[in-house]
């Protein structure tokens, strides 16, 4: 994980800190939550999942 120091080189932020920022803009520009992309779940073919299941059934 960065440290602050390297994050704000990253954004080109140095000290004292531009005007009207206050820490918690510092934080959120620094720290701000990556977002995931967003993905479709896997439906399962039950179809295929019945065979598998009968084909492995021992009496």
């Amino acid at each position: 994980m960065a440290t602050y120091p390297e994050k704000a080189a990253e954004h080109e932020i140095g000290w004292p800190l531009p005007a009207g920022m206050d820490v918690q803009a510092l934080e959120q520009l620094l720290f701000a939550a990556v977002e995931t992309p967003k993905s479709t779940p896997v439906i399962p073919n039950w179809q295929e999942v019945a065979t598998e299941i009968q084909a492995h059934n021992h009496p």
